[in-house]
């Protein structure tokens, strides 16, 4: 099961590849309303990157930015119609209440964000100074404000729940300003351009190389756990409930089947759709077997259910 940010990430990537194209027909404006509307109804928190670009868009091409953000704001509400159709008001609650409901904490910035920001800040700097030259060149270009945009969702990790996630969409951006920074090396600096550049690659991949500790990679006790949740897993013939990627990951249908977390509900009046579709599967019985990984992925109320 591909990561919802993995797709918010395509889309959103798309859209700045389609407007960053020098087509100014009607059809390329279409094609970039459509991929705006996928990659805001895949992952609320493309809104930040999209609207960097329309705004960076809006500073150089005026007309061309309206239309596009008009025909990527009707394309948003033909799926708000679907969602509506098919969820209800439930759709509208679970977007506004589970972030509202959310805690924040600045100490993440420490303890979450530069962890994960760390095996990345080769590729940050180089966009950095990238966007730094153009601003002060007068050439802001629409990567430059994707990178803003993305870079400062990435901030949302401060909140509960949040994750090494929310890094994916800025990636491609980031790799794509190094990439053009290379480029911009070799032509001003065409002796050591490419030294430099491979300097840091080579630093870059240095970063990716740390010990297990650090890296947070598993160890021989986080295997045997894994082979021990397994096991669980797949030593029924019943339907099991699972978080995450481990339906999947067991190969088991069953498990496969329920792949959600219940904390993207909890926001949820009880009783509301599919809140109550979700709940009713534990009042139930239908689950011969329940894995609950981390407290953050249920809420409160979820665990009655399950007992």
């Amino acid at each position: 099961h591909p990561r919802p940010d993995a797709w918010m990430a395509l889309f959103a990537f798309l859209h700045l590849y389609v407007l960053s194209g020098p087509a100014a027909s009607k059809r390329s404006l279409l094609a970039a309303g459509i991929v705006n509307a996928l990659a805001m109804f895949t992952k609320q928190t493309a809104v930040i990157g999209l609207v960097a670009v329309h705004l960076g868009l809006l500073r150089r091409e005026p007309k061309r930015a309206l239309w596009a953000a008009g025909l990527g704001f009707a394309a948003c509400l033909v799926l708000l119609a679907v969602c509506l159709g098919l969820y209800g008001t439930a759709f509208i609650e679970s977007i506004t209440l589970l972030p509202a409901s959310r805690e924040y904490d600045l100490a993440r910035l420490w303890t979450q964000w530069t962890p994960v920001a760390w095996p990345v800040s080769v590729l940050g700097a180089a966009a950095l100074w990238r966007s730094i030259r153009n601003l002060r060149a007068g050439a802001w270009d629409l990567l430059d404000a994707y990178n803003l945009g993305q870079g400062l969702m990435t901030l949302l990790l401060v909140g509960d729940g949040a994750g090494a996630n929310y890094f994916l969409p800025v990636l491609p951006g980031l790799a794509a300003a190094a990439t053009l920074l290379a480029q911009d090396l070799e032509t001003h600096w065409r002796r050591w351009g490419w030294t430099a550049a491979a300097g840091l690659l080579l630093l870059h991949l240095g970063l990716q190389t740390r010990p297990p500790q650090l890296a947070g990679l598993p160890t021989e006790r986080d295997w045997a756990a894994a082979r021990a949740t397994l096991r669980f897993i797949t030593e029924t013939d019943g339907f099991v409930y699972t978080e995450r990627l481990w339906g999947p990951l067991a190969g088991s249908p069953s498990a496969a089947r329920y792949y959600v977390e219940p904390t993207h509900l909890r926001a949820l009046p009880a009783g509301r759709f599919p809140r109550e579709n979700f709940e009713a599967l534990f009042r139930e019985h239908t689950f011969a077997r329940v894995l609950l990984l981390e407290q953050g992925f249920h809420y409160p109320e979820f665990g009655d259910y399950v007992l």
